[in-house]
């Protein structure tokens, strides 16, 4: 199992055999996926995770694996995703962007992991993948992500479009290494 990151709390990885079953157990919940839609079907699970994979072999990120590190227990998932599957409409200028993500199970929220994965991601991101910019796209209502978004140091994007009922965070390179994050890192 190829260990992407760990921090003194936390653990990325790429998916593993089993994987699947504790993401539909912990991350396909209603309060999980209140901002996201609603409950995924099997069908659902199997192409995001097959996703998952794909993107790190064909890419070199994607979204890891996120394990608490004491214990190995399966926390969810962290990382970046390339916006090409799903970005017509109002998404079309997106397409081809990099995003941060995370969803992590509803007894792991309250605790700092996802800022902390997060913060790994993006100096991923931006020390090791070397990208220009990276987004980050939240409900509107959605207060807990976009208050994440905000303390990686993260700002409103305008190329966002309102009909999408969402809001767009944005951050370049440039940023991250002068002023994202302080405190955190």
């Amino acid at each position: 199992m190829p260990i992407v990151a760990k921090t003194s709390r936390l653990t990325l990885r790429s998916w593993q055999h089993g994987d699947r079953v504790l993401f539909k157990r912990h991350c396909n919940t209603h309060a999980v996926m209140k901002y996201l839609g609603k409950v995924q079907s099997d069908h659902g699970l199997n192409e995001d995770v097959a996703w998952f994979k794909y993107c790190w072999s064909e890419f070199g990120h994607t979204l890891w694996v996120v394990e608490r590190t004491e214990d190995g227990e399966f926390l969810g998932f962290a990382g970046l995703d390339m916006l090409d599957r799903e970005c017509t409409g109002v998404l079309a200028d997106l397409h081809g962007e990099i995003e941060i993500g995370w969803r992590l199970r509803e007894d792991a929220w309250g605790k700092g992991y996802a800022t902390e994965a997060a913060i790994v991601c993006l100096d991923i991101a931006f020390r090791v993948r070397r990208f220009a910019r990276v987004v980050s796209r939240a409900a509107a209502e959605n207060g807990d992500s976009i208050r994440i978004m905000e303390k990686l140091g993260m700002s409103p994007s305008i190329r966002f479009k309102p009909e999408t009922g969402g809001v767009l965070y944005e951050i370049d390179r440039k940023t991250w290494f002068a002023d994202s994050c302080r405190g955190y890192r």
